[in-house]
């Protein structure tokens, strides 16, 4: 009885639970409460008949006093379970709606913020340019995460399931953006290191390996990005506004008709590209 009541009263901490406990507080409706009631019908009888040869205690009988009256107080409690089920349950439904509503603003403001990489390219700001990035980045990972519990609520609740294709898009745009600023911030670090560092303290094959991985790298994304802007004009797709420190190297993604060195600096992003490999062109010189 005691387990009866408080699967009752105590409130569901998630959908997950809810569920079971509806599940068992309908099963108990029948088999289990029908036993409960033919026991305690039993343990009845059985103590009245012993009052001739027994006799009980104050104790024994205000427990005994509580058992016999517990099917009387569990049957209208368990008839109040159901409105107390679906007050729970529309509680539940209205978190996930607010969340699936708070998760597709998110998601249309991230949209929006990933075309402003599209105009950063000031070389001198791609530390800036790596943290703002770096920040759309997690909180990518958090809406992803709560993604898959807005569809694990879905599942439960018998909702249809939200797919969320704005996150495979924004992950596939930002991506791109995401190395370039990485790798140009590694980069101009270890340069700094090397240029003004202990000298004593320098492995030239390590400096030759991370110089060449810079040059692959910068080649790699150069066709990335000459890539998506061939896409852009073709589409006739544009960007948003610009970041922190943008103004200086902005321009947009609009591929020029001019020769490959002209397209290569005719872009924010194949700017930096360009501009990291004459860094390393450079560097080697020195």
């Amino acid at each position: 009885m005691e387990l009866i009541k408080n699967q009752i009263l105590q409130p569901p901490a998630n959908t997950t639970e809810l569920l079971n406990r509806s599940s068992y507080l309908e099963q108990a409706r029948n088999e289990p409460l029908n036993e409960l009631v033919a026991k305690v019908s039993t343990l009845k009888s059985q103590f009245v008949e012993l009052t001739d040869i027994v006799t009980y205690s104050d104790g024994d009988v205000a427990k005994s006093s509580l058992i016999f009256c517990g099917p009387d107080e569990i049957v209208p409690m368990l008839d109040t379970s159901v409105e107390l089920m679906v007050e729970h349950r529309k509680q539940f439904e209205d978190s996930y709606q607010q969340e699936l509503d708070k998760t597709q603003r998110d998601l249309n403001r991230l949209r929006l913020k990933m075309k402003q990489f599209d105009h950063c390219g000031d070389y001198d700001s791609v530390e800036t340019y790596f943290t703002i990035i770096n920040g759309m980045t997690t909180k990518l990972k958090e809406l992803q995460k709560t993604a898959g519990w807005i569809n694990q609520e879905e599942n439960q609740l018998k909702y249809p399931v939200t797919l969320f294709p704005e996150m495979a898009e924004i992950g596939s745009y930002i991506d791109p953006y995401v190395r370039l600023y990485c790798s140009i911030a590694n980069w101009r670090k270890c340069m700094k290191r090397w240029l003004d560092g202990d000298f004593s303290l320098l492995n030239s094959e390590v400096i030759e390996n991370q110089t060449d991985e810079m040059s692959r790298e910068m080649f790699k994304l150069q066709k990335v990005f000459r890539a998506r802007c061939k896409q852009q004009q073709e589409g006739g797709g544009g960007g948003g506004g610009g970041v922190a420190g943008a103004g200086a190297g902005g321009g947009g993604m609009i591929l020029s008709r001019a020769n490959n060195d002209s397209i290569n600096q005719s872009t924010a992003p194949l700017r930096m590209c360009h501009r990291g490999l004459e860094d390393v062109k450079q560097f080697k010189v020195n």
